[in-house]
């Protein structure tokens, strides 16, 4: 771990970071997929493979509410109440270029099956690289006593696109080798960023259950735990 002034930077060892059969099926063919003998057979071995590929890092800053810029300011609590909100932590995280280099080269070679189940793998492996990054997050925000609310941003939970900008500028991304084109699309594409509200008193419990928590009820990913409200 690596710390200068507010910026953190964490490069996790890839078998920090859970994968699982169940998770390459979901995200190769849906919440429905199941994968006979054989698919799991290749899967497994994939899985191996996509972790020799990657090296994760991550790097968070966290932010004093009262040192934002009143237009940055204004836009985050736009998604959020303010009351209780002490500091605002911006994360970028990713997996490198490797992986999604490999995919590319075995869709161009045919290998469209096995590209797909490396590409499940990455989207895997970077949702567990998230998970870890929320969790380090987790724990510095107890260093000040404060509560970390739900993640969210650019392009999910309806946060537009243009909150890529704001986030960079909050964090120094190029410590871990990813940049923003113009488009506000991350590189390498194997690479994830978040907001993080630290509130002084505890939120409200909600469903950990990250698709219990999405409006998109029609995805073909979304995890359906036995007795939910959906």
């Amino acid at each position: 771990m690596t710390t200068k002034e507010n910026i953190i930077i964490t490069r996790p060892k890839p078998e920090d970071l859970p994968l699982t059969l169940k998770q390459i099926a979901r995200y190769a063919g849906g919440s429905r997929y199941r994968m006979d003998d054989e698919m799991k057979k290749m899967a497994a071995s994939i899985m191996d493979k996509a972790k020799r590929l990657v090296f994760p890092a991550l790097v968070y800053a966290v932010h004093d509410v009262s040192d934002l810029k009143n237009d940055i300011r204004d836009k985050l609590f736009s998604f959020g109440p303010s009351e209780d909100v002490s500091k605002v932590a911006a994360c970028v995280c990713t997996l490198g270029p490797n992986l999604e280099t490999e995919v590319n080269k075995m869709m161009k070679n045919g290998s469209a099956l096995e590209g797909l189940f490396f590409y499940a793998a990455g989207v895997g492996l970077l949702e567990s690289l998230a998970n870890l990054s929320f969790s380090h997050i987790t724990t510095l925000a107890r260093n000040y006593d404060l509560y970390t609310g739900c993640r969210f941003g650019p392009g999910f939970n309806n946060v537009p696109m243009d909150f890529q900008s704001y986030l960079f500028s909050m964090v120094d991304s190029a410590n871990i080798g990813v940049s923003l084109t113009d488009s506000m699309v991350m590189i390498p594409a194997k690479s994830w960023s978040f907001f993080v509200f630290l509130h002084r008193k505890a939120p409200a419990e909600t469903n950990v259950n990250k698709c219990y928590r999405c409006s998109l009820e029609t995805c073909p990913y979304r995890i359906v735990e036995v007795g939910a409200r959906w």
